[in-house]
């Protein structure tokens, strides 16, 4: 439970530091459109959440009934044994909301949240409010985190923390080292990130002999990680590389790498984020790395024009038809995924 006292004070204390600040007639207004967006959102999920009975939403919505009858050792216990998870952010949030409200309620709201941090962050990047709003209201990337992929959601919206507070080093820190405790596949994305950092300090190491603090940290933690979670992630590292295709696992992946590098300032450090991502999607499958690298074409395409230009537009247009699909998919059958 001190996991959960942490967490309570530090969105207690960053609630208070945002009523303190003052701002402009342009932030009010940019935040009264984001809370609206993000309202859309949350009444857009609560109707899919409604119709996603199927495929692991069924696992998910029997084990979130059952958690409030029950204790927080039996909860645990229930919690690892249907969803085969030992991800405790996710487990921490389901006991404490399936003592408030339903299951469509609690996973609406935070993709309400999910959406007012991703609407903070691409404006923090010159984003016109209108691409980001059509992104986050239409792509299909965006409306699989909405619902299937429950888990990996809290992952992100801890890690979008994390880089909206980037000045601060602290949250950020604490934000992203969390988020990966949120899912475990939110290590693959971060990794991409700090690829270039930590091979930097490496080269330090081998000319120079020179030990990272930053680098025996960043190596450090996955082994904790892996000590802890050991059965958790082989188990789910064997069921990826049985499923994965190979080369044709990387396709994606690289298309989305060449888009990325046609709108980049620095093409190295791009094709650095990418490197572990095009690895990971050979050995471990594309289907949550190509959502992860789609982020990182977002991060290189969206500052350019203000998000108005050929590269955002036609994956506007793209996932937008997609998500349709997927929307109908859930309408009629129960399962986006449905074949």
């Amino acid at each position: 439970m001190n996991f959960l006292n942490t967490l309570i004070i530090q969105i207690i204390l960053n609630l208070n530091s945002f009523l303190k600040t003052k701002f402009s007639f342009a932030d009010a207004k940019f935040y009264l459109k984001a809370f609206s967006v993000a309202t859309i959102a949350f009444f857009i999920s609560l109707v899919l959440c409604y119709f996603y009975i199927g495929g692991d939403q069924y696992a998910y919505i029997r084990t979130y009934n059952l958690m409030p009858s029950l204790s927080f050792l039996e909860a645990q216990e229930i919690y690892q044994s249907y969803l085969t998870s030992k991800e405790i952010v996710h487990f921490i949030l389901i006991f404490i909301f399936s003592r408030i409200t339903e299951k469509a309620v609690f996973i609406s709201l935070f993709n309400s949240i999910l959406v007012f941090y991703a609407l903070v962050l691409f404006r923090s990047w010159g984003v016109n409010f209108l691409i980001s709003a059509s992104i986050l209201l239409t792509n299909y990337y965006v409306y699989v985190l909405f619902v299937p992929a429950e888990r990996l959601k809290f992952g992100v919206i801890l890690f979008i923390m994390g880089l909206v507070f980037a000045k601060a080093s602290k949250k950020s820190i604490f934000f992203s080292i969390l988020s990966c405790f949120a899912h475990f596949q939110m290590v693959v994305l971060f990794a991409s990130l700090i690829f270039k950092h930590c091979l930097s300090k490496l080269m330090i190491l081998v000319n120079h002999y020179k030990l990272s603090w930053h680098l025996l940290i960043v190596t450090m933690l996955p082994i904790i990680g892996l000590i802890f979670y050991y059965d958790a992630i082989f188990h789910k590292v064997s069921v990826a590389m049985s499923n994965s295709n190979g080369m044709r696992g990387i396709i994606k992946p690289l298309i989305f790498l060449v888009g990325s590098l046609i709108y980049a300032k620095n093409k190295i450090n791009i094709t650095l984020m990418f490197s572990p991502l095009i690895v990971a999607a050979f050995f471990l499958g594309d289907s949550r790395v190509n959502m992860f690298c789609f982020f990182i074409f977002l991060y290189a395409a969206l500052p350019i024009k203000n998000g108005f230009n050929i590269g955002i537009l036609i994956t506007l247009l793209y996932f937008g038809q997609k998500n349709l699909f997927f929307v109908n998919q859930i309408i009629k059958y129960g399962n986006g995924f449905y074949l």
